[in-house]
């Protein structure tokens, strides 16, 4: 997809952006925030392991490896919580979704409907059907507390050219999930951006 450099330089800027703010609520950042896979921590002494079954829907599976992709983020979110809370997510299976996922909420309604994954503890669907004009962390990642269901929305189109910053985006998205389900407070509200410093839009 071609965009002119002013254009790829702004949509860069916007997934930046989006990921300081995926990494925690907070005022000027003076120094580069360091992407969370570059962290290293002990191991919390006590682990509870999270068998997870993943679902990727039509969009994703368009995308390039898109099991490996899975398994990649599935893996380095769980060294994450593993090294922060004591958490290890098993991935036991990668299965299709039968339809693209558009609003992460109805996704969430259809899992449960189906009763998808009822032999794991956690379920994700990915998906990678865009999200046209203003986008906001709800439309990035969905879970609700004390469920089991959760929805990822690709990414791809504000950090595509930047695979470092996208695996590390798309591993915080599942990171966020895991908490919510586990009872943490959400502190940043809905927005990625507010409207005092622009919105997050999708590269046409």
């Amino acid at each position: 997809m071609f965009c002119s450099p002013a254009a790829g330089l702004r949509a860069r800027a916007a997934g930046l952006s989006l990921l300081a703010l995926l990494m925690g609520c907070g005022g000027e950042q003076r120094t580069r925030a360091r992407s969370p896979l570059e962290t290293a921590a002990e191991p919390a002494p006590m682990t509870r392991q999270l068998t997870v079954i993943a679902y990727a829907d039509p969009r994703w599976q368009l995308l390039f490896n898109h099991r490996e992709r899975i398994r990649d983020r599935i893996s380095a979110a769980s060294d994450q919580l593993l090294a922060q809370v004591g958490m290890r997510l098993d991935l036991r299976e990668i299965r299709a979704w039968p339809s693209a996922i558009g609003e992460l909420r109805a996704g969430l309604d259809a899992l449960e409907a189906e009763e998808a994954g009822a032999d794991a503890d956690l379920v994700i669907v990915f998906t990678a059907n865009p999200v046209d004009g203003r986008s906001t962390i709800d439309r990035l990642e969905a879970s609700q507390y004390m469920g089991r269901y959760a929805a990822i929305r690709s990414l791809t189109p504000y950090l595509d050219g930047d695979p470092i910053w996208l695996q590390a985006a798309e591993v915080l998205l599942i990171e966020r999930a895991v908490a919510r389900i586990h009872g943490a407070v959400r502190v940043c509200g809905v927005s990625v951006m507010g409207d005092g410093t622009g919105v997050l839009t999708r590269r046409r």
